[in-house]
């Protein structure tokens, strides 16, 4: 039994698989999809439908009629609006397993701007926007195995980094000779998702490794880089962002346009975390 084995065996309520995500992926990457079948795959959650019908309702969408059924809610926003907010709120779910903490919501709420962000470089970078926003979303699920596992160590790990303005990567392998990728990824396979998902969440930290899921990683990397923000030292990341950029031929025009649209995207984000 490996190491991530262990961690994995000794977390007593590891987070729950967000399956309807990949189901629903499914259904809404097929331009044929039957508008039925994305909601009959809402609908088999009440709970889901329940905040769905309230984002929807709310100030920020504004819609002209109240919505009271998941067909409407579809049909008002459209297919790939309501797979965002499903991700969102179904990815919450996933992460407030966490012990209850600063730590794991600062973490949820940085996993959905990084979902928005390499969205957006998905979408200048000619990637499939639908499964990088899922692999974004859960880029750092590793973090809340860690924080289950051990969560005063991991604290202390955390707190470095933010010290040093820099990922927990290395920390983690110093101290566990594993990272938040390997352990997310693990427990992805024991979730049985797609491999794009898999490498994604695997190499989002060492694209340059990443064989074949050398791009989708790549716009994780720059997407986790612009929802930190400045929080990163630019001295640290600059050279392994410029090798991420020339491997998706996305020039610094189209990054700091990402960028733009991640910074409009901060009340929606906002909104959603503070429902989810």
């Amino acid at each position: 039994m490996s190491t991530i084995d262990q961690l994995l065996e000794r977390v007593e309520i590891l987070p729950p698989s967000p399956a309807l995500l990949n189901r629903l992926l499914v259904s809404i990457s097929d331009v044929d999809a039957n508008f039925d079948d994305v909601v009959n795959l809402v609908e088999m959650d009440p709970g889901l439908t329940a905040k769905l019908l309230q984002i929807c309702n709310s100030a920020f969408f504004g819609p002209p009629e109240p919505i009271v059924t998941t067909r409407a809610a579809v049909a008002e926003v459209g297919y790939q609006a309501i797979y965002l907010l499903v991700a969102m709120l179904k990815g919450a779910d996933t992460f407030k397993v966490a012990a209850a903490s600063n730590e794991s919501s600062q973490i949820w709420r940085h996993s959905v701007s990084t979902a928005y962000a390499t969205r957006y470089i998905a979408e200048a970078t000619q990637g499939e926007p639908g499964m990088a926003f899922t692999a974004a979303l859960l880029h750092d699920i590793g973090k809340v195995v860690f924080l289950k596992g051990n969560p005063d160590h991991y604290r202390i790990i955390l707190k470095r980094a933010v010290e040093a303005r820099t990922s927990p990567f290395d920390y983690e392998i110093a101290s566990h000779g594993f990272s938040h990728a390997d352990v997310g990824a693990a427990l992805l396979e024991r979730w049985h998702l797609p491999r794009s998902l898999i490498n994604g969440v695997t190499f989002h930290h060492n694209f340059l490794n990443a064989g074949r899921a050398q791009a989708d990683a790549a716009r994780i990397y720059l997407g986790n880089l612009l929802a930190h923000g400045k929080e990163y030292d630019p001295q640290t990341t600059g050279q392994q962002a410029g090798a991420a950029m020339e491997i998706l031929n996305l020039t610094p025009e189209e990054y700091q346009a990402c960028g733009e649209r991640v910074a409009e995207t901060i009340p929606l984000v906002d909104h959603i975390c503070g429902i989810s």
